[in-house]
């Protein structure tokens, strides 16, 4: 019960910083944020900390491989919500239920496959590129003004949908196997808590540019569980997570730069 909370309160913490970087300063540097190790992190953290290194790192392929289906995940999101004008409470459950089709439809079809560290990495970059071509063609994230403050409900809202989604991963991780595991890993559980509710409360306005900034920052995802497979076993999960999480954090931070000279 402690572990669980524990992870609710990071996963809390997490996505409310995100959604008022969102909503009060930058769409695009929150939804870079999102490239970080956030949800896959504390999903593979846990993973390692209960089920041991060993357990995690044989996975990781697949993992790489499943971001494919998180970017999958996000277009679908987006295309289903671009055209979806029945209200914002129904336009989230629409997005949400295809989005989660298109997810582990794809994700199934990377579970049935064999993947290496190289083929999986090259899947995922030739997904991650036509993904940004073909969100060119979808509408552009407009320029918003700063919203309100979220109030408690709404804090506790956001800190118990990403809480529940990595507490579930950790919990059918024994079940489920490896490969599984590192799939769901790779599933973007900070970043859909953070988009149902900025959609629900702005509407069209904000969620887009998030989805936009987020698939030029998702390789740090690659890097992150690239990083994982050599430092993890060598450094221990404590030190190696930190060592990990570093070269995430050089790496976001560089394409923020760039995005903000184009």
């Amino acid at each position: 019960m402690e572990l669980a909370l524990l992870k609710i309160a990071i996963a809390a913490a997490t996505v409310v910083g995100l959604a008022e970087i969102a909503k009060r300063i930058d769409p695009l540097l929150s939804g870079v944020l999102l490239g970080l190790p956030l949800g896959a992190g504390l999903s593979v953290y846990f993973v390692a900390a209960e089920q041991g290194v060993d357990f995690v790192v044989p996975g990781l392929p697949w993992a790489i491989a499943g971001l494919c289906s998180a970017v999958v995940f996000c277009t679908v999101y987006l295309a289903v919500g671009q055209r979806l004008k029945c209200g914002r409470l129904l336009e989230v459950s629409g997005c949400s239920v295809v989005a989660m089709a298109a997810f582990f439809g794809s994700a199934a079809l990377v579970r049935s496959l064999e993947w290496t560290v190289l083929s999986a990495t090259v899947a995922f970059l030739t997904v991650a590129a036509a993904n940004i071509y073909l969100l060119r063609l979808l509408p552009q994230p407009r320029t918003v003004t700063a919203g309100k403050a979220a109030g408690f409900g709404g804090l506790l809202l956001r800190g118990l949908i990403a809480g529940t989604i990595i507490t579930a991963v950790t919990l059918v991780a024994p079940l489920a196997g490896s490969r599984w595991t590192g799939i769901l890993s790779s599933f973007p559980s900070t970043l859909y808590a953070l988009l149902i509710i900025v959609h629900f409360e702005t509407g069209q306005t904000v969620y887009p540019g998030i989805i936009h900034s987020f698939a030029r920052s998702v390789p740090a995802l690659a890097v992150f569980y690239l990083g994982c497979m050599t430092l993890l076993p060598t450094l221990g999960l404590n030190r190696g997570f930190l060592a990990v999480y570093g070269i995430s954090a050089a790496y976001v931070y560089l394409t923020h730069i760039m995005l903000k000279r184009k």
